[in-house]
């Protein structure tokens, strides 16, 4: 394994073959699918079992992530058949409750909302790390300009989550929870921010200065209800894909799999 500074930690360690997107999010995508996850980007629509790795963060460091929101987040998210997050929240009572969404405090229903956040936040920061190959011979990366060193510090464990709001859906809707989206930024609405989707667990960042001061009702952190909000959340992920699928090609591949199903 090649050795340099872990960008983490800052120490000058053996780098693991770390991931982008956590390898459980795959796993349980090829076990509740019986198939590998359908990639998209702007060229072309496939199957791929290759999974976004390169080698970045150090041992130590890989396993605090684990530690911190990985491993709990690992049985959180959809599972194909169930939704432990999603189910947790249904039995408890709401904030409040409207047509569009539900809020709950996710420190009144028992979730580790600690966790919740190290996880989303953890996911965003590495994909600022590198320009990491996605397949088809194309790469992502995020530039979080000078939040990526405040996250560093707050993942690292040496300072408090950084002044903003993080906004947490909960997916009802099976276009969420049955996919997954690598980071990228908000360029839509009153603010720019930043977002992913992780097996129907939406995270949205906004960063200070400029967050509007309602927002912080909503957000998990920086807020004592720690809140989490349950909703439809199909228009915004097909109008995702279906930004892509106006320039992507659709493998042949594919198009034989969805013949046999």
């Amino acid at each position: 394994m090649p050795v340099g500074k872990c960008p983490l930690c800052l120490l000058e360690k053996e780098k693991q073959d770390s991931h982008l997107i956590p390898a459980s999010m795959y796993r349980i995508i090829f076990e509740s699918q019986t198939s590998p996850p359908v990639v998209i980007n702007a060229k072309k629509i496939f199957t791929s079992s290759r999974q976004v790795t390169a080698h970045e963060l150090c041992w130590d460091c890989e396993q605090l992530f684990r530690r911190r929101g990985e491993d709990y987040m690992a049985g959180q998210v959809f599972q194909g058949d169930h939704f432990p997050l999603l189910n947790r929240l249904k039995y408890a009572l709401p904030d409040w409750e409207f047509v569009s969404h539900s809020a709950y405090s996710g420190i009144a229903c028992g979730v580790d909302t600690d966790a919740i956040l190290y996880f989303g936040a953890s996911v965003l920061w590495r994909a600022s790390l590198r320009q990491w190959t996605i397949g088809n011979g194309l790469t992502t990366t995020l530039d979080l300009g000078k939040h990526k060193e405040t996250l560093r510090q707050y993942l690292h464990e040496e300072s408090g989550f950084p002044a903003g709001v993080v906004i947490v859906t909960v997916c009802t809707d099976f276009a969420s929870q049955g996919c997954f989206f690598t980071p990228t930024r908000i360029r839509e609405g009153v603010i720019e921010g930043f977002s992913v989707n992780l097996l129907g667990v939406y995270y949205r960042f906004f960063f200070e200065p400029g967050v509007p001061e309602d927002f912080y009702k909503f957000s998990i952190g920086h807020n004592e209800r720690r809140r989490i909000i349950v909703a439809n959340h199909e228009k915004e992920s097909m109008h995702s894909w279906a930004h892509l699928k106006k320039t992507a090609i659709e493998s042949e591949r594919l198009k034989a799999l969805s013949r046999t199903v």
